[in-house]
This record gives C-alpha cells, structure tokens and sequence, in this order.
C-alpha cells in the first residue's frame, strides 16, 4: 500500500519495510476510518495500519474478506464469500 499527497508525490509505504508485524498480505480491499487509520483485507485477514503506516494490529473476521467499507457512523462493514458482516471496532491507539 503507497500513501501519496494530493498531488500525487509519494509519502510513504504500508506496511513500512523494516516492520515484520505488517508483512503479511493484505491486499484485496481498503478502508480508512474517520481518524485516519487504515484498514488492509486480504487473505490474511484485515490489518490495521496507523496514519503513518505503523503496523498496529491484524485480525481475521472468519472467512478471507474481500471488500471493506466504512459506514457514516464507524462501523466496519467485511465482504466475506457471500456474507457481509458488520463489525463495532473498540479504541485503537
């Protein structure tokens, strides 16, 4: 995953190459939730990145998501084969 600015200039890389917690694949779909966090699905499950692209978290909604999205109100809604899950996120740091 590469963040860029507006303008298309390149600020940097999800996961961050030196970060071993973040290189598993998540690649099929992403989401950004209102503070910025990002959100990675894949066959691995989903990952969680911070707006820096620092690895915070993994976890795996029971089936290979496929497609993520955010509702208006922060809810986390998962693609899974032909099940679609809604998820109410705690806190993250």
């Amino acid at each position: 995953i590469f963040k860029s600015t507006a303008q298309g200039k390149f600020v940097t890389r999800f996961p961050a190459q030196d970060d071993a917690a973040g290189t598993n694949t998540f690649t099929d779909a992403i989401a950004v939730d209102g503070k910025g966090q990002v959100y990675a699905a894949g066959s691995e499950g989903v990952g969680i990145f911070s707006p820096d692209g620092r690895f915070i978290k993994s976890f795996l909604p029971g089936a290979s998501p496929r497609q993520i999205a955010f509702s208006e109100k922060g809810e986390l809604y998962i693609l899974s084969g032909d099940k679609v899950s809604k998820y109410l996120l705690a806190e993250q740091p």
